[in-house]
């Protein structure tokens, strides 16, 4: 990465299959994937379907940028916008879960400071348990917390949990692909700078946030 204008900053913890380019853009399958969740952030804002729309779609619009500087950059300043925009997710689907409680707008974005900030804080500076990424863990633990939550909630109030099975049907079946790159079971040096374990991840996520925005249309939009 010679030519990287990231070329000073500290690579992260994890290395993947895609291997990196000169230039701008070190990784281009998975940086060139991530986008495709922001469209699907602005789509969820363009269809404003449901009370929490703009949170929703403004996350996933962050999650997608902050996943593409990540691999563009190679690094870990990179790693961490995309960790902490995971987190972001993650506590925004608690706050969602605790609708019962009639929170106020100061309380939501304090569930989504103090959600996405501390295991931010934390990972910046734990970084790896060994040679293992703190930051799988504490979002796997903040997902356990939102799937609890809103499981719990959508009992009380008759949901319909298809859209939400499908949800994290699609987030597990990215998590495979994930896992075969992360473990770099399948690499493949001819396809690894167009699709890869990877980005196929990033493609299972678009489709789980627009499932997951199908789901919210069950909470209809506020009275003005």
């Amino acid at each position: 990465m010679r030519d990287s204008p990231f070329r000073n900053l500290t690579e992260p913890t994890i290395r993947y299959c895609e291997q990196n380019l000169n230039g701008w853009v070190a990784q281009p399958a998975n940086a060139g994937s991530s986008l495709l969740i922001s469209l699907a952030g602005v789509y969820i804002l363009a269809k404003k379907r449901h009370a929490y729309s703009v949170y929703l779609g403004v996350i996933a619009i962050i999650l997608g940028l902050a996943s593409f500087f990540y691999y563009a950059s190679f690094t870990f300043l990179g790693q961490l916008a995309d960790l902490g925009s995971m987190y972001l997710l993650a506590s925004l689907l608690i706050m969602v879960g605790l609708r019962a409680r009639k929170l106020s707008t100061n309380q939501k974005i304090a569930i989504l400071a103090v959600g996405a900030g501390i295991p931010l804080a934390i990972t910046a500076s734990v970084k790896t348990i060994g040679s293992f990424n703190i930051g799988i863990p504490l979002f796997a633990f903040l997902l356990a917390i939102a799937i609890y939550l809103e499981l719990k909630i959508a009992a009380k109030q008759k949901m319909n949990l298809k859209f939400f099975g499908l949800t994290f049907l699609a987030f597990v079946a990215g998590y495979i692909f994930w896992w075969l790159d992360y473990k770099q079971i399948w690499c493949s040096a001819s396809s690894a700078h167009y699709v890869n374990g990877h980005a196929l991840w990033h493609l299972f996520n678009t489709v789980a946030l627009l499932s997951l925005d199908r789901y919210y249309v069950q909470l209809a939009k506020p009275q003005k």
